[in-house]
């Protein structure tokens, strides 16, 4: 019932302002946050699912979203057990970063790269495939970011290297399907360790 309803809710929510603008006035954020540590696992997903519907695509949600504290959520959700929690968090991350450029270093100081940077090696190829493009968000303009993901503690580029060896073993039907995570990785050795 929980899960139905999530459901129902993130469709009416997506790209539709007026739903979303009685959502905030309403106080539905809080009450989906609160699904997100349900025991259930397709109602965390299908938590995860509407608040990233609220909030992407209006801007008064990303700012009510990051006032309540969503980037702390977002770095919680990210060690989800559930993969597509994971994944969910991960796409509303980078609409984030990109609508909201502050959220890059807010995301540093509070962990949530160290986060990513350790789901680059995720077995689950879409997760480490998302992590990756989000790690990419997190750095455009910003030194900071860029060298805490060169930091050699992160064992970013030895990750890098991890994947690209799976790619070059993998049958090349699997390596046609890492073509997009290898494209990520290929402009991420560029951006952190070029020189």
């Amino acid at each position: 019932m929980r899960a139905g309803s999530a459901n129902v809710l993130a469709t009416a929510l997506q790209n539709n302002p007026q739903v979303q603008a009685y959502a905030l006035e309403t106080d539905t954020l809080e009450l989906l946050t609160a699904l997100l540590s349900d025991e259930d696992k397709n109602v965390r997903k299908k938590a995860m699912y509407a608040i990233s519907a609220l909030v992407r695509e209006f801007a008064p949600s990303h700012k009510v979203f990051l006032h309540k504290g969503g980037l702390e959520i977002l770095k919680g959700t990210l060690a989800d057990e559930e993969q597509s929690v994971r994944i969910k968090s991960l796409f509303l991350l980078r609409h984030l970063c990109f609508s909201v450029p502050s959220c890059r270093d807010q995301l540093r100081e509070n962990g949530t790269l160290e986060t990513i940077l350790a789901l680059v090696t995720e077995d689950d190829r879409t997760v480490r495939e998302q992590a990756l493009s989000s790690l990419l968000y997190l750095m455009e303009d910003n030194a900071a970011n860029q060298a805490v993901c060169a930091d050699p503690k992160n064992n970013l580029r030895a990750n890098l290297d991890a994947i690209v060896n799976v790619a070059a073993s993998a049958p090349a039907e699997e390596r046609e399907e890492m073509e997009e995570e290898l494209g990520y990785v290929a402009t991420l050795r560029a951006v952190c360790f070029a020189a």
